[in-house]
């Protein structure tokens, strides 16, 4: 419920702004704030702030404008990136260093690389030989 307040505030907030980057800087700090509120008020505050990002994302179209939108789609992804890469230090903390953490990610990591790069083959190449088939 925190986000969908959130957002909702945020969604009158952002109607009444011009300035792009007053616009991405003000979605941001609301994300953030849901987050507080949600952890101030012993919820899940990562459900608060998607919930708030869902509900701002669900009206985008008539918050921001073109311009607006093409500044966040640029910005978001390197603030994602940024975020990621400060809590990974912590999760090789836990993983007791980043040596052991190395060798106990890195037989799954091949895994899935191969499990992808296979997957792949087999899609093209199978999809070729059923239009060889149908096509006959």
């Amino acid at each position: 419920m925190v986000g969908v307040v959130a957002s909702f505030i945020a969604v009158k907030l952002l109607r009444a702004l011009e300035d792009n980057y007053l616009v991405i800087t003000t979605s941001m700090l609301v994300s953030w704030v849901s987050y507080v509120a949600g952890e101030m008020l012993g919820i899940s505050s990562v459900i608060a702030t998607v919930t708030c990002g869902m509900v701002v994302g669900w009206h985008q179209y008539e918050v921001f404008s073109a311009a607006q939108r093409m500044r966040g789609a640029a910005f978001w992804p390197v603030v994602v990136f940024v975020l990621i890469g400060l809590s990974l230090r912590g999760i090789a903390e836990r993983l007791d260093g980043v040596g052991h953490a190395f060798e106990l990610l890195t037989p799954a990591t091949g895994v899935v690389i191969a499990v992808v790069i296979l997957s792949r083959f087999a899609w093209v190449y199978g999809v070729e030989a059923i239009k060889g088939i149908v096509w006959i």
